[in-house]
Protein backbone atom coordinates (compact mmCIF):
# COMPACT_ATOMS: atom_id res chain seq x y z
CA UNK A 1 0.00 0.00 0.00
CA UNK A 2 2.98 1.84 1.09
CA UNK A 3 3.99 2.07 -3.14
CA UNK A 4 0.62 4.40 -3.78
CA UNK A 5 1.74 6.59 -0.98
CA UNK A 6 4.68 7.28 -2.63
CA UNK A 7 3.68 7.75 -6.42
CA UNK A 8 -0.05 7.62 -6.76
CA UNK A 9 0.74 7.18 -10.78
CA UNK A 10 1.90 4.33 -9.60
CA UNK A 11 -0.14 1.54 -11.68
CA UNK A 12 1.37 -1.67 -10.06
CA UNK A 13 0.06 -0.39 -6.25
CA UNK A 14 -3.27 0.30 -7.43
CA UNK A 15 -3.51 -2.78 -8.45
CA UNK A 16 -1.33 -4.77 -5.52
CA UNK A 17 -3.98 -2.60 -3.42
CA UNK A 18 -6.86 -3.50 -5.32
CA UNK A 19 -5.99 -7.13 -4.88
CA UNK A 20 -5.49 -6.94 -0.99
CA UNK A 21 -9.05 -5.10 -0.26
CA UNK A 22 -10.54 -7.74 -2.84
CA UNK A 23 -9.49 -10.60 -0.50
CA UNK A 24 -10.38 -9.15 2.52
CA UNK A 25 -14.40 -8.35 0.43
CA UNK A 26 -13.70 -4.78 0.60
CA UNK A 27 -15.59 -4.56 -3.21
CA UNK A 28 -16.12 -0.98 -3.19
CA UNK A 29 -12.96 0.10 -1.97
CA UNK A 30 -11.48 -2.12 -4.70
CA UNK A 31 -13.08 -1.25 -7.17
CA UNK A 32 -12.19 2.40 -6.54
CA UNK A 33 -8.77 1.16 -6.85
CA UNK A 34 -9.08 -0.74 -10.04
CA UNK A 35 -11.03 2.74 -11.49
CA UNK A 36 -7.67 4.75 -10.67
CA UNK A 37 -5.40 2.78 -11.64
CA UNK A 38 -7.80 2.38 -15.13
CA UNK A 39 -7.21 6.17 -15.49
CA UNK A 40 -3.53 5.87 -15.46
CA UNK A 41 -3.42 2.59 -17.84
CA UNK A 42 -6.89 2.44 -19.57
CA UNK A 43 -5.86 -1.11 -21.77
CA UNK A 44 -4.96 -3.07 -18.40
CA UNK A 45 -6.79 -6.47 -18.71
CA UNK A 46 -6.55 -7.37 -15.68
CA UNK A 47 -7.58 -4.54 -14.06
CA UNK A 48 -11.13 -4.49 -16.03
CA UNK A 49 -11.18 -8.14 -15.08
CA UNK A 50 -11.08 -7.55 -10.71
CA UNK A 51 -13.07 -4.14 -11.50
CA UNK A 52 -15.68 -6.96 -12.93
CA UNK A 53 -15.18 -9.37 -10.14
CA UNK A 54 -16.03 -6.44 -7.97
CA UNK A 55 -19.10 -5.53 -9.59
CA UNK A 56 -19.90 -9.17 -9.40
CA UNK A 57 -19.70 -9.47 -5.71
CA UNK A 58 -21.77 -6.27 -6.01
CA UNK A 59 -24.46 -7.66 -7.63
CA UNK A 60 -23.68 -5.57 -10.46
CA UNK A 61 -24.61 -8.16 -12.85
CA UNK A 62 -24.90 -5.85 -16.05
CA UNK A 63 -21.99 -3.90 -15.12
CA UNK A 64 -19.42 -6.90 -14.14
CA UNK A 65 -20.52 -8.12 -17.83
CA UNK A 66 -19.30 -4.61 -19.24
CA UNK A 67 -15.85 -5.08 -17.90
CA UNK A 68 -15.43 -9.01 -18.39
CA UNK A 69 -16.35 -7.49 -22.22
CA UNK A 70 -13.58 -4.58 -21.71
CA UNK A 71 -10.88 -7.36 -20.65
CA UNK A 72 -12.27 -9.76 -23.42
CA UNK A 73 -11.81 -6.75 -26.18
CA UNK A 74 -8.17 -6.17 -24.69
CA UNK A 75 -6.94 -9.72 -24.27
CA UNK A 76 -9.18 -12.33 -26.31
CA UNK A 77 -7.32 -15.47 -24.96
CA UNK A 78 -8.46 -14.32 -21.46
CA UNK A 79 -10.13 -17.85 -20.46
CA UNK A 80 -11.53 -16.42 -17.03
CA UNK A 81 -12.78 -13.48 -18.14
CA UNK A 82 -14.65 -16.03 -20.94
CA UNK A 83 -15.81 -18.06 -17.83
CA UNK A 84 -16.80 -15.25 -15.29
CA UNK A 85 -18.62 -13.37 -18.14
CA UNK A 86 -20.66 -16.69 -18.94
CA UNK A 87 -21.39 -17.21 -15.30
CA UNK A 88 -23.05 -13.58 -15.32
CA UNK A 89 -24.45 -14.10 -17.95
CA UNK A 90 -26.64 -17.07 -16.90
CA UNK A 91 -27.18 -15.40 -13.27
CA UNK A 92 -28.62 -12.75 -15.17
CA UNK A 93 -31.06 -15.36 -17.06
CA UNK A 94 -29.51 -15.19 -20.42
CA UNK A 95 -28.44 -19.23 -21.09
CA UNK A 96 -28.09 -18.85 -24.63
CA UNK A 97 -25.32 -16.22 -24.65
CA UNK A 98 -23.91 -17.98 -21.38
CA UNK A 99 -23.35 -21.43 -23.45
CA UNK A 100 -21.55 -19.68 -26.27
CA UNK A 101 -19.17 -18.06 -23.70
CA UNK A 102 -18.89 -21.28 -21.98
CA UNK A 103 -17.79 -23.08 -25.15
CA UNK A 104 -15.62 -20.18 -25.82
CA UNK A 105 -13.66 -20.97 -22.57
CA UNK A 106 -13.61 -24.65 -22.97
CA UNK A 107 -12.07 -24.45 -26.47
CA UNK A 108 -9.09 -22.89 -24.43
CA UNK A 109 -8.96 -24.94 -21.67
CA UNK A 110 -10.37 -28.27 -22.00
CA UNK A 111 -11.94 -30.56 -19.60
CA UNK A 112 -12.65 -28.44 -16.89
CA UNK A 113 -15.46 -29.75 -14.85
CA UNK A 114 -16.66 -26.76 -13.15
CA UNK A 115 -16.89 -25.31 -16.54
CA UNK A 116 -18.55 -28.23 -18.36
CA UNK A 117 -20.99 -28.39 -15.10
CA UNK A 118 -22.20 -24.87 -15.91
CA UNK A 119 -22.53 -25.29 -19.44
CA UNK A 120 -24.63 -28.32 -18.66
CA UNK A 121 -26.78 -26.08 -16.44
CA UNK A 122 -27.21 -23.79 -18.58
CA UNK A 123 -28.24 -25.92 -21.20
CA UNK A 124 -31.00 -27.25 -18.89
CA UNK A 125 -32.45 -24.18 -18.53
CA UNK A 126 -32.75 -23.56 -22.32
CA UNK A 127 -34.89 -26.83 -22.24
CA UNK A 128 -32.00 -28.51 -23.96
CA UNK A 129 -32.05 -31.69 -21.58
CA UNK A 130 -30.13 -34.33 -23.81
CA UNK A 131 -27.34 -32.22 -23.97
CA UNK A 132 -27.53 -31.24 -20.67
CA UNK A 133 -26.95 -34.79 -19.63
CA UNK A 134 -24.76 -35.29 -21.40
CA UNK A 135 -22.16 -32.45 -20.68
CA UNK A 136 -23.43 -33.78 -16.86
CA UNK A 137 -22.03 -36.72 -17.38
CA UNK A 138 -18.82 -35.45 -18.42
CA UNK A 139 -18.43 -33.05 -15.94
CA UNK A 140 -18.89 -36.18 -13.78
CA UNK A 141 -16.12 -38.37 -15.04
CA UNK A 142 -13.74 -35.44 -14.61
CA UNK A 143 -14.59 -35.04 -11.19
CA UNK A 144 -16.40 -37.69 -8.68
CA UNK A 145 -16.69 -35.28 -6.22
CA UNK A 146 -18.77 -32.31 -8.48
CA UNK A 147 -21.29 -31.85 -6.22
CA UNK A 148 -23.26 -29.45 -8.77
CA UNK A 149 -22.59 -32.84 -11.51
CA UNK A 150 -24.20 -34.94 -8.84
CA UNK A 151 -27.39 -33.04 -7.76
CA UNK A 152 -28.14 -30.37 -10.91
CA UNK A 153 -28.97 -33.47 -13.23
CA UNK A 154 -32.70 -32.97 -11.86
CA UNK A 155 -33.14 -30.25 -13.91
CA UNK A 156 -33.20 -32.59 -16.73
CA UNK A 157 -35.15 -35.18 -15.09
CA UNK A 158 -37.65 -33.20 -14.16
CA UNK A 159 -38.33 -31.52 -17.38
CA UNK A 160 -42.29 -30.80 -18.28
Amino acid sequence: MRAVGLHDQYSDGWFIKGLALFRLSEYHESDTCFRTLLTIEPSHAEAWFMKGNCHYQLGKLDEAIRCYDETIRIHRGYPKALYNKAVALAENGRHEEAVRFYYECLAMNHGVAFVITNTAVALAHLGRYGEAEEWFRQAFDLDPRDVTAWTRPGLCLSRP
